[in-house]
C-alpha cells in the first residue's frame, strides 16, 4: 500500500533500494503494531467498563464470574485480530495463515474462559452444586480442542478440512500396517 511511496521518498534521499526497503518494512511493521496495540487498548477499556457497569447494575453474580474468568479481556482481541485481518493482505498473503490460526486459537480460548464461568456459576448456587458440571466441561473442552488443532492444521497446511483428515486417515493406515507387518518378527526373536 504505501511501502513503494516510502521506498521512493527514501531513495530521494541518497539511499540504495535495499536499505530504503528495510527501513520501510520496519516502518509498516512498527505503525501496524502501534495501530493493533491502540485498538486493543482502546477496546479493552470499553468492554471491560461495559462488563463492570453491568455487574454493578445486576444482582447476579454471573457477569462478576465473566470478568474474573477474562472473557471481556479476551473478546477485546477480536477488533485487533480484524483489522489484522484486513490490512495484512494488502502487504502479504503469507501471515493471513498465522492471523486466521490464531483466530482459531481465541476462539477456543474464549470459550474455555465461558465454560469456565459457567462452572464456577454452578459451584457457587446452592441449587446447582450437586449437578458434576467439571466433566461435562472436561468432555467439552476435549472436543473442542481436537476440532481447533484440526482447524488450525487444516488452515496452516492450506488444505481442507475433509482432504486433510483423509490424509490423516490414510497416514494412520500406513503407521498401523508398518506396525503389523512388524510384529511376526517381534515374535521370532
Amino acid at each position: 500500500m504505501y511501502k513503494e511511496e516510502i521506498i521512493k521518498f527514501l531513495s530521494n534521499y541518497g539511499l540504495n533500494s535495499n536499505v530504503s526497503g528495510l527501513i520501510s518494512s520496519a516502518l509498516i511493521i512498527i505503525s501496524i503494531s502501534v495501530i493493533v496495540f491502540a485498538i486493543n487498548f482502546i477496546t479493552r477499556n470499553i468492554i471491560l467498563s461495559f462488563f463492570k457497569r453491568i455487574a454493578k447494575s445486576t444482582s447476579s453474580t454471573f457477569d462478576d464470574l465473566l470478568i474474573k474468568n477474562k472473557v471481556p479481556r479476551l473478546l477485546s482481541f477480536i477488533p485487533s485480530l480484524f483489522f489484522l485481518y484486513l490490512i495484512i493482505p494488502t502487504y502479504t498473503d503469507n501471515l493471513i495463515i498465522i492471523i486466521e490460526a490464531l483466530t482459531i486459537l481465541l476462539f477456543i480460548v474464549t470459550v474455555k474462559s465461558i465454560l469456565s464461568t459457567v462452572k464456577d456459576y454452578f459451584k457457587l448456587s446452592p441449587s446447582l452444586k450437586h449437578i458434576p458440571i467439571d466433566s461435562y466441561i472436561q468432555v467439552i473442552m476435549i472436543f473442542l480442542w481436537f476440532i481447533g488443532i484440526i482447524l488450525i492444521l487444516s488452515v496452516l497446511t492450506g488444505r481442507e478440512i475433509g482432504t486433510f483428515l483423509a490424509s490423516l486417515g490414510a497416514l494412520s493406515a500406513i503407521i498401523l500396517s508398518l506396525i503389523h507387518i512388524s510384529e511376526p518378527t517381534r515374535q521370532e526373536a
